[in-house]
């Protein structure tokens, strides 16, 4: 499992969002959840627009506006992954990276390898604590979640 973080400068979430929600149009037998966490809608139209106004709330010296992350594994991996698995990780990684953040996520299986894409917001739902995580933050995120992988699919 390779976990990676794209803060995001400029951030266009009326791209990215539908990005992220459609799989680049593709179909796949995998990838049949999306996970809305702090939002009040599912639609992306309602979802780009709360991010717009959360990233209203970032101070002008601030410039991460987001974050793109992406949990992947090894082809060789994605005969025990299922929807199942892959909500599982999605929701400890939220937990663990960004629990009071605007997030959304959902599997992807456009490429050889299987994987998540978690979009979450530069701010917490409320607009007062910045969601970043400094190296150090980062690294006991990836061990933990190292962890969870071991414990639970050895």
């Amino acid at each position: 499992m390779i976990i990676k973080s794209i803060p995001q400068k400029k951030v266009n979430y009326k791209h990215l969002i539908p990005y992220v929600l459609t799989e680049d149009g593709k179909a796949s037998e995998f990838g049949s959840f999306a996970i809305f966490h702090n939002l009040y809608g599912v639609d992306t139209e309602s979802v780009v627009k709360q991010f717009e106004e959360n990233a209203k709330g970032i101070k002008h010296y601030a410039k991460i506006r987001g974050y793109h992350e992406i949990i992947s594994w090894n082809p060789v991996d994605e005969k025990h992954l299922s929807d199942e698995v892959l909500r599982l990780f999605a929701e400890k990684y939220i937990e663990l990276r960004g629990k009071n953040a605007l997030c959304i996520a959902k599997p992807h299986f456009s490429t050889d390898h299987p994987h998540i894409h978690l979009i979450f917001s530069a701010m917490d739902f409320e607009g007062r604590k910045s969601m970043r995580a400094d190296n150090k933050i980062f690294y006991g995120v990836r061990r933990e979640m190292e962890e969870f992988q071991k414990t639970h699919f050895p």
